[in-house]
């Protein structure tokens, strides 16, 4: 059977970083123990009165279609709270909950770029970029963020790389895989740029948007405001029951002009009245994924929520100290929030050899069931990626993994 060109432009060179965390997920089916450390699903069981609140919900009939973009109430409160904390002019408009990231990014990419179009991505950048952006037909474009710059994206490059068919820009701060974020100088300097050629500027906070319940991390937020989009996955380091994402959008006109559908069956006396959610995304209906954002902060409460947030930043610190104090260990690159990017590097080895090394120890760390890893690819030579996130991640369970690090990386 011959498949349309859509499959090529959607099969991309990351789908080897989901082969590892499948590996994790079937070793946990088989009753293992195992330190998930890869993608973004998140390492916990949903709280028990999570489950009982959706049973209770299920028991009562609301088994029906909710707004597309989730209910208003709890938008309303979503937007009531990013004002209070951020004083950015936000309302229940701006807010939709959508499946994860991938979906937020796919709508946007939809919205904005068609065949023959380009979009603008910084390199390093997630394995799924590629084929979220070129799935409409457009073209991505590589803005390089160099390892002589501390992997900050290289300002002059990026300016050089926009022409007449540029439609917009895509990153995500932390960046993914290194995890350096943007400064606000940086943004200041992107932002400007997106409105002088009027592209649209879209945001990938799906893992640091999370911190931004931190008082204290609440300056990396700086220049935020210039975006058009920007996505968070509550689902991931929150935590939240998964699947779990806001996606706030400046103008909903856009979304509008594109996904809007009027057929005669779905007209009502009442259209002029009120939003017809349907129309701000693919959809017609949604599960109720609000209320598991609902029931998480109800929960665990916002202090207990900033709490966790502040022991897995505190124990990525420790980690890192721990790395940076070994002799042939390298932390590449500033460890700001919960992700570190780290490589062994023994004297002697390097370029093709110190890869292969870096990929054994990591598959043996992978293959022994312990812990598993995500290797990838920084500034052209492999790295091993750490992300401390799960709320069932203490100190013990981070001491114990450098431990194995150490165990398999140097005895080769």
């Amino acid at each position: 059977m011959k498949y349309s060109s859509l499959v090529e432009r959607i099969s991309g060179d990351g789908a080897d970083a989901w082969d590892v965390h499948y590996q994790a997920r079937r070793a946990l089916e088989h009753g293992e123990d195992v330190i998930l450390l890869s993608v973004g699903d998140p390492d916990l069981d949903t709280p028990a009165s999570v489950v009982q609140r959706a049973i209770q919900a299920l028991q009562s009939g609301d088994t029906h279609y909710t707004p597309a973009t989730g209910r208003e109430p709890l938008r309303a409160a979503i937007a009531a709270q990013h004002r209070a904390r951020t004083g950015q002019a936000v309302d229940p408009d701006n807010v939709v909950f959508l499946a994860g990231a991938q979906n937020a990014l796919f709508a946007a990419s939809l919205c904005v770029a068609g065949p023959g179009d380009e979009v603008i991505a910084f390199e390093p950048l997630y394995p799924t970029y590629p084929a979220t952006i070129e799935v409409s037909g457009a073209r991505m474009v590589r803005a390089p963020a160099p390892a002589a710059s501390g992997f900050h994206v290289d300002l002059a490059a990026l300016e050089a790389r926009i022409t007449p068919r540029t439609r917009a820009m895509f990153f995500a701060t932390p960046n993914n895989p290194s995890g350096v974020i943007l400064s606000e100088a940086d943004l200041a300097v992107i932002g400007e740029l997106a409105r002088r050629h009027a592209l649209w500027l879209h945001v990938d906070a799906a893992m640091a948007g999370s911190a931004m319940i931190l008082p204290e991390c609440r300056a990396l937020w700086q220049g935020i405001e210039e975006a058009d989009s920007l996505v968070i996955n509550p689902h991931k380091w929150l935590g939240a029951a998964f699947d779990c994402s806001l996606y706030y959008v400046r103008d909903v006109q856009h979304l509008i002009r594109v996904f809007s559908t009027n057929p005669s069956y779905l007209q009502s006396a009442a259209d002029a009245q009120v939003k017809n959610y349907r129309d701000w995304g693919i959809p017609l209906g949604r599960r109720f994924r609000a209320l598991k954002l609902w029931c998480l902060i109800r929960e665990q409460g916002v202090r207990g929520l900033q709490e966790r947030l502040r022991r897995d930043l505190a124990n990525a610190q420790w980690l890192a100290g721990q790395i940076s104090a070994a002799p042939d260990w390298r932390v590449l690159t500033p460890v700001r929030l919960q992700t570190l990017c780290v490589r062994h590097e023994p004297a002697g080895l390097a370029g093709e050899s110190l890869d292969r090394h870096t990929l054994d120890w990591v598959n043996r760390v992978n293959r022994s069931g312990r812990a598993y890893l995500t290797p990838a690819m920084l500034d052209g030579r492999w790295m091993v990626r750490i992300s401390i996130g799960a709320e069932m991640t203490v100190r013990e369970d981070v001491r114990a993994l450098w431990a194995l690090l150490r165990e398999e990386a140097e005895r080769s």
